[in-house]
């Protein structure tokens, strides 16, 4: 137990990121604690070779929870089912492995002094010892000694962030470059060749073939979040005649509602937000709002030109990636429509090489009507096409005015572009905003460094996966 911090003079504020008056409660959904059979397992995987003991993975498990609530306050409960906890979990002692490895340190005056950066547990100014011990007891389930060295663990993994933000530096003359080529602004000519005017060249793929491309689009090939739910629709035109169903309606539920007013009850099947059927008889703003809802809630009446809705969402199912043989039509028409991008770029390619820098001249060969022209573009600009912008930027990198670039895949087919003008970004502003520009790319760059740093520490991970789901009930 920390001393410093019980002492009733320590008149410094401290906050937990949660307010006073919420209560937590620490409750592992799916996880049999006691043991599996007759037996505890002694441990549930390796870092580097050494084993990791049951318990060791569960309190950082417990602490991985503790920090979501504390960082989430009142949306805890909402945004919890989005976190893994189990492979945070991991992290969290891989993280700790990596900064007793390097052996980082932090003291209880470390403790200390984070605590009483905060706010909260102060009473006029002066450290509320009875609050904080209770606080600890009843809302989180563990004594003090345990909870303080929650919060040492916590700092040592900042510590870690801290001093990979340390190394990063950047010089006045990197910063003015990095700026200038960030805000420079393009004027630009460019063509695209369609992949539907390739695809007659594009030979039938095999199965075999389908099976080897499937993993590259895999993650394109998302089958929708879905929801079915029931409903009650009053005409405009029968608002007034039906007035004290939308009083009634904040108590009553469908089924009673519609028996009382003799109302249909409307059923869906599964449907997605983008469902042309279901677009037609419920307006898209109002199925967006009923996605929102949670699974076996009621809405009350939702009045718009149309009438009035009241809706039950009835189940709800997540988003997830279609199997092979379920998206098996969609994967042959991503390969037809990728290597026909392919033949586009090469095709492009050979004509830009006979062409030189007549952009108009190449296009027109290349079957393409009209030069496009787009003034003013810069890096994270917007094109017509938004998922096309990264590759223009690419594309201009190493360009010089009157240059043309190589012709690239974009997702309507293959583009090429011609630089025409560049303007040089302001200097004036640059110095304005020199402070918050370098901090933007330091924390980038932190952030990369951190997530490079995990990915090492996670391939000197093993899971015992078998023991994983025996301690974790499916959910």
């Amino acid at each position: 137990m920390l001393k410093l911090l019980r002492h009733k003079g320590t008149q410094k504020k401290i906050y937990i990121f949660l307010a006073l008056a919420v209560v937590l409660t620490f409750a592992v959904s799916g996880v049999i604690i006691g043991g599996i059979g007759d037996k505890t397992p002694s441990s549930v995987g390796k870092i580097d070779g050494k084993k990791i003991p049951l318990q060791e993975y569960l309190a950082s498990y417990k602490a991985v929870d503790h920090q979501a609530a504390w960082t989430y306050g009142d949306r805890y409960k909402q945004l919890r089912r989005a976190i893994n906890f189990q492979s945070e979990a991991w992290d969290r002692l891989l993280l700790l492995y990596h900064a007793k490895k390097e052996n980082i340190r932090v003291s209880d005056k470390d403790v200390v002094d984070w605590l009483t950066s905060q706010s909260g547990f102060s009473n006029k100014g002066v450290f509320d010892t009875a609050f904080y011990k209770r606080y600890v007891k009843e809302a989180l389930h563990m004594d003090a000694r345990q909870f303080e060295e929650e919060i040492r663990q916590m700092l040592a993994i900042r510590k870690i962030s801290e001093g990979l933000r340390s190394q990063t530096k950047f010089t006045d003359e990197e910063l003015k470059t990095l700026y200038a080529k960030e805000n420079a602004e393009h004027d630009i000519s460019y063509g695209i060749v369609s992949w539907e005017t390739e695809k007659t060249g594009v030979p039938t793929p095999d199965d075999k073939e389908l099976e080897s491309f499937y993993p590259t689009v895999q993650y394109d090939l998302m089958e929708p979040e879905r929801l079915k739910m029931k409903y009650l629709q009053i005409p405009q035109e029968r608002e007034e005649e039906l007035k004290e169903a939308f009083t009634a309606g904040k108590i009553e539920t469908i089924e009673s509602l519609s028996k009382k007013y003799n109302l249909p009850v409307h059923e869906t099947g599964f449907v997605s937000r983008e469902d042309r059927e279901i677009a037609e008889q419920i307006p898209p703003s109002i199925i967006g709002f009923c996605f929102s809802m949670p699974e076996g809630k009621e809405t009350g009446w939702l009045k718009i030109d149309k009438g009035a809705f009241k809706f039950l969402i009835e189940e709800k199912k997540p988003a997830q990636a279609l199997g092979f043989q379920e998206a098996k039509a969609k994967v042959k028409e991503l390969w037809i429509k990728t290597r026909a991008s392919e033949a586009a770029v090469k095709k492009l390619n050979g004509l830009r090489q006979k062409s030189g820098t007549d952009l108009d001249a190449l296009l027109k060969n290349a079957g393409v009507a009209q030069v496009k022209k787009l003034e003013k573009f810069k890096k994270g600009g917007q094109l017509p096409d938004p998922k096309s912008s990264q590759a223009f930027e690419k594309a201009l990198e190493s360009l010089k005015p009157g240059e043309i670039s190589g012709a690239f895949v974009v997702s309507d087919g293959a583009a090429i572009l011609r630089l025409d003008k560049v303007s040089a970004s302001d200097e004036k502003k640059f110095a304005e905003e020199k402070e918050s520009f370098k901090n933007r790319l330091t924390d980038e760059k932190v952030e990369a460094a951190f997530t490079a740093l995990l990915e090492r520490l996670r391939a000197k991970l093993t899971v015992d996966l078998e023991t994983m789901k025996k301690i974790f009930a499916e959910s």
